[in-house]
């Protein structure tokens, strides 16, 4: 074997440990922002009845949570794929400004009217915009 197809073996193994390892983050992300949004469900249905300032601080919590794991999923792209910037960008852009939304949405969740509501619905586009991510850096992976 040569060292040309050694090469090739070896970088075809790295683009397949890279794309494991950056589909588990981002199922991570997922998982995390799927949480927050059950929480955000949940201390809405307690803010119908009882003041809810401790849920929405735990909520808080878990957003930035949320956001954190977007984070390590920007920096592993930014270590790992270099040849796919725009996919880089999408995950720092598309995660992070929705799970800023979510963030400012649940400061306003304890009060009055429909702010919780909306909290709700900004949590779950955390959800459908990682899988979309997801998606889109499956795809991205396949066609190499």
């Amino acid at each position: 074997m040569n060292v040309e197809s050694l090469l090739s073996i070896v970088l075809s193994v790295e683009i397949v440990n890279a794309r494991e390892a950056l589909w588990a983050q981002l199922s991570e992300c997922i998982d995390a922002c799927a949480i927050a949004s059950e929480a955000a469900t949940d201390c809405a249905d307690e803010c119908v009845r009882f003041d809810c300032d401790a849920g929405s601080r735990s909520v808080f919590l878990l957003t930035l949570d949320c956001m954190a794991i977007c984070d390590a999923v920007a920096t592993s792209l930014q270590h790992f794929t270099g040849a796919y910037p725009d996919v880089t960008r999408a995950i720092v852009t598309g995660c992070r400004s929705v799970v800023e939304t979510c963030v400012w949405a649940g400061l306003n969740a304890h009060r009055p009217g429909a702010g919780h509501l909306f909290w709700i619905a900004s949590c779950a586009r955390v959800e459908r915009a990682c899988s979309k991510l997801l998606q889109a850096l499956d795809t991205r992976f396949e066609s190499t």
